[in-house]
């Protein structure tokens, strides 16, 4: 045989075995196992050697740098973006493991993924070449810069998403406050010690990703929801005469449910204009009269209430109803309708919601990940698009694109803020009570949910943005913002 085809086949044989071995032990010894990736150990010598950067459309948002000292040559972490990504990547410390992204892409940052095993293989014939994946996200910058300013600029907390509808890509997840990885990452011990006490120490608790991770009553964007299994169930449309009214009392309940400031007087109103005017009244009467219960859980369900997200950075709890199904008071249920009492949600998941109705009804996976390379920059795996399920017909969601749209551009609108000139919008906004632990209340949440594209058949973004305890004028900022977000991604279209 040619010296040149017996080294091809030898190495083809060697790949195949190595392959099958690997495939068979993690089909029937690892099957087990089940990983949890938002935090994971690295050890020391893990930084004597490379590690893939990550990246955010081109730009690095996480790299290794070199570093001379005495003990010789040592990498260490580096994010030139600073706040802007720290949630989304997280950090790589000697001192702290991994953790967001960096941990949850470890396996492909490090080259121990499957993916590498050929690259693997040559290389140590090669003379044992180091190898190393680097990992594209989703995130356009801008977008994600975008968010992140305009959080800032009104507020001191605050969180935002944006999803691309017809994929499920993330194309911003902001969390604010901002945190600088690269201090918990640094070399210095003492120094990303005092860093990592000084960040866990602060109230705002700003290394937790607050956009997947921090859950609360979602509000009128909640109505969302109750709207699409009132029009699914197929008791009316967006022109459809519902309920209104300044007061309702649900039967057997003490409290009455009202409106923020009396603006739905009619005893009826089109249901287009019950969501744009925000009628607690409405929304309450629909679910305690006309839905059950479990049509409204199912619908939630749908819409991917009670699941945990992994984009691959995995959400700790899931957004819930707080088990609306089971409610058999008519009080608690007609708050639950409203988006309150029971019911929380995540930024994740309320962008979930617009993403679906954006999408004509197909709930689309959210994920973060876009291609891996290798050390050589060769793209050795794309991640493909995932259908999570339809969550209502494509009739069902050309109704609620009307009602958002009303929200955003009609007279009686609450919305108006979220309008992007040139493009079709809609959305729901939100203003959520809460009190602490006492029951005293609290400054209210502002809520914004939406989408946008060049018109209503298929938007280009769906976002939504949390302003926690922001008190009067929450969610007119929230949907200021949410504006801003759209504006940047349907004026700058992303080539991905």
């Amino acid at each position: 045989m040619n010296p040149a085809l017996r080294r091809t086949a030898i190495v083809c044989i060697v790949l195949f075995a190595a392959l099958f071995i690997q495939v068979n032990r993690v089909q029937f010894f690892e099957a087990y196992v089940q990983e949890d990736d938002s935090w994971c150990n690295i050890k020391s010598e893990d930084f004597d050697r490379m590690r893939g950067s990550i990246l955010a459309g081109e730009e690095p948002i996480a790299v290794f740098e070199e570093s001379e000292n005495e003990a010789g040559s040592r990498y260490y972490r580096d994010y030139p973006q600073g706040e802007y990504f720290g949630n989304v990547t997280g950090y790589a410390s000697i001192s702290y493991g991994a953790n967001h992204l960096e941990c949850a892409a470890s396996e492909y940052l490090d080259g121990s993924a499957d993916l590498f095993l050929s690259d693997k293989i040559l290389a140590s014939l090669k003379g044992g070449e180091q190898t190393y994946g680097n990992v594209l996200t989703s995130i356009d910058p801008e977008a994600q810069r975008t968010a992140y300013d305009a959080i800032a600029e009104v507020a001191d907390e605050g969180s935002a998403v944006a999803i691309e509808p017809s994929t499920g890509r993330i194309l911003a997840q902001v969390s604010v406050p901002g945190w600088d990885p690269g201090l918990v990452s640094s070399l210095d011990t003492e120094a990303a010690g005092a860093e990592y006490d000084r960040l866990n120490g602060l109230e705002s608790n700003p290394m937790l990703d607050h956009a997947i991770n921090e859950f609360a009553p979602p509000g009128s964007t909640f109505k969302t929801v109750v709207a699409a299994a009132y029009i699914e169930k197929g008791l009316g449309d967006a022109d459809s005469m519902v309920p209104a009214g300044n007061r309702y009392e649900p039967p057997g309940a003490g409290q009455p449910i009202t409106n923020a400031a009396d603006q739905c007087a009619e005893s009826e109103l089109p249901l287009k204009e019950a969501f744009a005017r925000s009628c607690n009244t409405t929304f309450s009467q629909i679910c305690n009269e006309e839905l059950s219960p479990r049509d409204i859980a199912d619908m939630a369900a749908e819409l991917g209430f009670e699941e945990k997200f992994s984009t691959p950075i995995s959400s700790l709890w899931a957004s819930t109803t707080g088990g609306v199904e089971k409610l058999e008071d008519k009080g608690i249920r007609a708050q639950a309708c409203i988006g309150q009492n029971t019911v929380s949600a995540s930024t994740l998941q309320n962008a979930v919601i617009a993403s679906t109705v954006a999408n004509d009804g197909i709930r689309m996976d959210p994920r973060m990940l876009d291609t891996i390379t290798n050390a050589e920059n060769e793209t050795i795996h794309r991640f493909d698009d995932e259908k999570a399920g339809r969550a209502f017909s494509s009739d069902t969601a050309d109704e609620l694109k009307k009602i958002m749209e009303e929200v955003v551009t009609g007279a009686n609108g609450t919305g108006s803020n979220a309008y992007v000139d040139g493009f079709t919008t809609g959305g729901k906004t939100g203003t959520a009570e809460h009190t602490d632990k006492k029951g005293d209340p609290l400054p209210d949440h502002g809520w914004f949910i939406g989408w946008g594209g060049s018109d209503s058949d298929s938007p280009d973004v769906a976002v939504a943005v949390f302003l926690p305890e922001y008190g009067q004028g929450g969610s007119s900022n929230a949907t200021a913002i949410a504006g801003k977000i759209m504006s940047q991604v349907l004026n700058n279209p992303s080539e991905a």
